[in-house]
């Protein structure tokens, strides 16, 4: 069996080359599958079997468990494709960061899964973190860009190049005039009578960087959708945001002003040909897209930020034409870019190579020294150079998650 993995670096843009693997167009030394039939296992391939379904009302890859594919957490929902594909009898795979928004035994799981999937059938792995390469792999390459495909070298610059210097003025914030931002005290949620947490209580101080984690499905979206003002299963419940109790009067716009918000689906809003500094321009006014008149200042804080990314040269780029990578980047810098009192940060690093998780991992660190901006980190990956102050760990149980908090050890 062939079986390989590919690194992909955050500026290049592979659908070409999945495209010219899965139509028999591939050059060496991927020629060896042209003829072959093969599918792509990707989080698009999964999202595209929920549309068919809700389209149709009629279940496809689940159809012997009697449940809709959206109703399973994101490993069941991989493992399904995986079965799925197998009994399509395709003759390889091209398995797009498999490992992306799982849990930690859900990683161990799909590993397991896919080790005993080599003995059958041709895997090809295209990942962005070098770790992701499972070990049973031990052909690995690098695509650059013009679909150039050289043998991967181990760098240690390509990891360290991360580490940059922000000036002062992009971090500088003012102290918000309330200490707690964020108190939980006993939050309930269940949803069609099935609890979904249970007893949840912490407090976000201004200053502090905590990070949430749990297994997939546990409820951290739950936590952060009452936080943001998404969730209307926060009314009633024990929950003061920004020093005001939920409930209280304000507005979902008001909340949101307060709150720089990332996770890697707002790519999908952002369909018009709207360019990467009107996007970022965008996080000032919380709209997607820019349709107001930016100030001077606003315009030279967001090109000091995509200088720090390296983005600037793209600024006049269109950032639905942008590869996925330097998409999420630049919705990162987005969310930073007001300097919000807090910062609600999903899976910030999953979809980067090395050296850019590196980048965004530095920044979060700097922000968290300056002090004054407080920020909520949520990552299934273990991102061991953060600098935390807390984690709220959320444990599963048949009547809802449970919440414990520790401080971190960094």
């Amino acid at each position: 069996m062939f079986h390989c993995g590919i690194i992909v670096f955050t500026a290049v843009n592979k659908n070409t080359f999945v495209s010219a693997l899965l139509n028999g167009n591939a050059h060496p030394p991927f020629d060896f599958f042209n003829g072959k039939s093969g599918v792509l296992f990707s989080d698009m391939a999964i999202q595209k079997f929920i549309k068919e379904e809700d389209k149709h009302q009629a279940l496809t890859i689940t159809r012997k468990k009697g449940r809709p594919l959206r109703t399973f957490s994101s490993g069941e929902r991989k493992k399904a494709l995986l079965e799925y594909y197998l009994k399509q009898k395709v003759q390889f795979l091209v398995l797009d960061n498999p490992f992306d928004h799982l849990d930690q035994k859900s990683r161990i799981e799909l590993g397991q899964d896919l080790e005993e999937m080599a003995r059958k059938i041709h895997l090809i792995f295209l990942v962005n973190r070098a770790g992701d390469i499972p070990d049973f792999i031990s052909k690995i390459y690098q695509l650059e860009q013009n679909n150039k495909i050289t043998p991967y070298i181990p760098s240690v610059n390509r990891n360290s190049q991360g580490l940059v210097q922000i000036p002062g003025h992009l971090l500088a914030q003012q102290p918000y005039r309330e200490t707690q931002l964020v108190h939980f005290e006993n939050v309930n949620v269940s949803y069609k009578g099935e609890s979904v947490i249970a007893n949840i209580s912490f407090t976000v101080n201004q200053g502090q960087t905590w990070q949430l984690v749990g297994p997939n499905g546990s409820g951290k979206s739950t936590i952060l959708s009452l936080i943001t003002g998404d969730n209307p299963k926060a009314y009633g419940q024990n929950i003061t945001l920004f020093g005001k109790p939920k409930g209280s009067g304000e507005s979902v716009w008001e909340l949101k002003q307060k709150i720089g918000y990332y996770h890697t689906t707002l790519t999908e809003l952002f369909e018009r040909n709207h360019t990467v500094e009107q996007m970022v321009l965008s996080g000032f006014f919380d709209a997607v897209g820019l349709y107001r008149i930016p100030a001077k200042y606003q315009r030279e804080k967001v090109k000091a930020w995509l200088k720090i990314v390296n983005l600037y040269n793209s600024k006049d780029a269109y950032f639905n034409r942008l590869p996925p990578g330097q998409q999420r980047v630049a919705l990162i810098v987005r969310a930073l870019v007001k300097q919000p009192p807090l910062l609600i940060l999903d899976e910030p690093t999953e979809g980067l190579d090395d050296a850019n998780a590196a980048t965004v991992i530095n920044i979060l660190n700097s922000i968290s020294h300056n002090g004054n901006i407080s920020m909520i980190f949520v990552s299934h990956r273990i991102e061991k150079n953060l600098q935390a102050d807390f984690i709220l760990e959320l444990i599963p149980h048949k009547n809802g998650s449970s919440g414990k908090v520790y401080k971190s050890k960094n």
